[in-house]
């Protein structure tokens, strides 16, 4: 059996076996746009839900538990972009919170993922729809991941896409906005770290 390993990120490809397998994160390791698409190839084509939700993740990089509590009407379409409205819990878990809006070119090569997804519900339907509470949980959203492969998780997707922004020039103002951080020290950590660059990343194509 011949088996490729790739460093940055401990993917490996055996020759035998269709499936790429991604051992754990060692710490300052992110995923890669080749890799998440390689996940995608991977999911069972009985899961239904897994693609969107990989999707959402790569893209947007937010919590899983924002991610699946969003209905259709929180998602619209306008001036070439997929625009979502997030709801953000209040610092410490209190009050309702708000509706925070991010938004992703459609000509991201995930987008249309969520597109062709979010047509088979109706305005008031979750995207994710399950028995508890009428969507997915948490945990049944993490074993949709780890189904794929078992060495993934929600946040490794939240931590990559921070990584890759800051990397791309995002200000820690930015950051705090984009992921909803309360606090500019975890930005702040982001964009130390990052080797600046001036593009900007509403309009990226990984």
């Amino acid at each position: 059996m011949s088996i490729v390993f790739y460093p940055r990120s401990s993917i490996y490809y055996s020759e035998t076996m269709p499936e790429y397998k991604i051992s754990r994160a060692k710490e300052g390791e992110i995923l890669t746009a080749d890799e998440v698409q390689q996940l995608i190839k991977n999911i069972p084509k009985k899961r239904k839900l897994t693609k969107p939700l990989i999707s959402f993740l790569w893209i947007f990089g937010k919590r899983i538990s924002e991610i699946i509590k969003l209905k259709k009407k929180h998602i619209f379409i306008e001036e070439g972009r997929v625009n979502v409205r997030f709801f953000v819990l209040k610092q410490g878990g209190e009050g309702r919170g708000d509706r925070h809006r991010s938004m992703i070119s459609k000509d991201h090569p995930l987008a249309q993922n969520i597109i062709e997804h979010i047509e088979k519900f109706g305005p008031n339907d979750y995207i994710f729809p399950g028995n508890q509470e009428g969507h997915i949980s948490r945990q049944h959203a993490d074993n949709l991941l780890k189904e794929v492969d078992e060495n993934i998780c929600a946040h490794w997707f939240r931590h990559s896409v921070a990584t890759r922004m800051a990397e791309k020039g995002a200000t820690e103002d930015e950051l705090m906005d984009w992921f909803d951080w309360m606090s500019a020290e975890t930005a702040h950590s982001y964009v130390e770290r990052a080797g600046r660059l001036s593009e900007r990343f509403a309009d990226r194509e990984w």
